[in-house]
């Protein structure tokens, strides 16, 4: 009885480090853009595989009032360094709902989070706003 307790205890030990872990390897972001932006705040990743779970809306430019369209935007991770590793992302809606971006197993560096459009924003007066985290 002695041995199942000990072996529930460190279970529940794992399972509670597991999830905090999970936690730290976290990289939360937010953007706010009518063109393409360019990242400035590196994010240290490691060799692991890598998703970025993101929401935005689409809103009038400068305003808070949502748009009577929906823009896209796209999430790319690029890398630091000689080889400068990248991996681009998939066009999401920026619809209000959290959309998840895959970029497989990616190598170990640092990168900055590049954001663009397909809509053409611009001549419709829009803007995205929105959140990511990065998640390994």
């Amino acid at each position: 009885m002695k041995n199942m307790k000990k072996k529930l205890t460190l279970v529940v030990m794992l399972l509670f480090l597991g999830g905090t872990l999970t936690t730290y390897a976290s990289k939360d972001f937010t953007f706010c853009f009518s063109s393409n932006v360019i990242g400035k705040k590196g994010f240290k990743l490691s060799n692991k595989k890598t998703t970025c779970e993101s929401r935005a809306d689409t809103f009038i430019f400068n305003t808070d009032n949502y748009a009577d369209f929906v823009g896209k935007y796209c999430i790319d991770l690029e890398g630091k360094g000689f080889f400068k590793p990248s991996y681009s992302g998939t066009y999401q809606k920026a619809d209000g709902y959290v959309h998840t971006t895959k970029y497989g197993k990616i190598k170990k560096n640092t990168y900055t989070v590049n954001i663009g459009s397909n809509s053409h924003l611009v001549p419709k007066g829009g803007q995205i706003k929105g959140e990511g985290e990065i998640v390994q």
